[in-house]
């Protein structure tokens, strides 16, 4: 966690590792402030002074709006001093003006996570030690307490995803994810998950009765069980060779597959646009 008394300045290139991404293992207080306001000043000593008393249970970063004014502008800063408290990649709370350390010292034990939450850090630690049927178990009970949690849903759902010992529950983990937007701080994690349900539904697909399985059908089964395992470019090339030979295929699980493939790559990969123009190629 670093220094307990560890107090940042960041600015908006950092701001997704240095909070979004540090929130996920310690609560983040983020001080929105400006040099010019005064309350912003008086203020300041009394958030350090709580900072320094929690000795390490959450992190305070003060964030200039001056020179951040994207950041400001994407939390609706509009009046300052503004101070919010993030969890798990999103603020919880947060709280505008100036006030006194009795009522800071409520708004700090009301943000700071919560028996379910409390779980859900011992799952990630879990999951991180190669324990994935503790972290499972971990998950649900952080669920039990709070249905919302999406960090517990979506750790849960990849833990079950990589199962080997026995069939992968398709029907669960669709349950998890059902409530799950795809968009805002974990729309990325989702858009992945998805895309491995699919795949491990391609994976698991079985011809129609008395109906032979296709050379191509083969290669898109193939191609679900290399992109659930992380082999998303050797996917892709299965899943073009696969609507190559099958036009119907190339229509239906094969576009849908690459697209989900896409998400798994990424948009900064450098082989996405020769990707998407392979498809684009295959449909005309």
């Amino acid at each position: 966690m670093g220094d307990a008394n560890e107090i940042l300045e960041v600015a908006e290139a950092a701001f997704e590792k240095d909070v979004l991404e540090h929130s996920r293992t310690q609560p983040v207080m983020v001080d929105f402030w400006a040099k010019w306001c005064a309350p912003c000043v008086k203020l300041k000593p009394i958030l350090e002074e709580a900072a320094s008393r929690a000795a390490g249970s959450f992190r305070l970063v003060k964030i200039d709006i001056d020179a951040s004014p994207n950041l400001a502008n994407a939390f609706g800063i509009a009046s300052i001093p503004a101070v919010m408290m993030f969890r798990d990649g999103k603020p919880v709370d947060s709280f505008v003006g100036l006030i006194s350390p009795e009522d800071l010292d409520r708004f700090i034990a009301r943000s700071m996570p919560q028996p379910a939450d409390q779980l859900l850090a011992r799952a990630r630690e879990a999951k991180a030690n190669g324990q994935s049927s503790e972290a499972a178990d971990l998950c649900r009970q952080a669920l039990e307490i709070d249905p919302g949690l999406d960090g517990a849903r979506i750790l849960l759902a990849g833990v079950l995803l990589e199962e080997k010992e026995k069939p992968i529950d398709i029907a669960a983990i669709e349950t998890l994810l059902e409530p799950l937007a795809d968009s805002g701080q974990v729309g990325r994690e989702v858009l992945h998950l998805k895309a491995k349900v699919f795949f491990a539904k391609l994976a698991q697909a079985k011809p129609e009765a008395n109906t032979p399985k296709s050379k191509a059908a083969e290669l898109c089964a193939k191609a679900g069980e290399k992109a659930r395992l992380g082999e998303v470019e050797a996917a892709i090339e299965d899943l073009l060779a696969a609507g190559e030979l099958d036009f119907k295929l190339a229509k239906g699980p094969v576009k849908e597959g690459l697209v989900h493939c896409f998400h798994l790559l990424g948009e900064g990969h450098p082989k996405l646009a020769s990707y998407r123009n392979q498809l684009m190629m295959l449909l005309t």
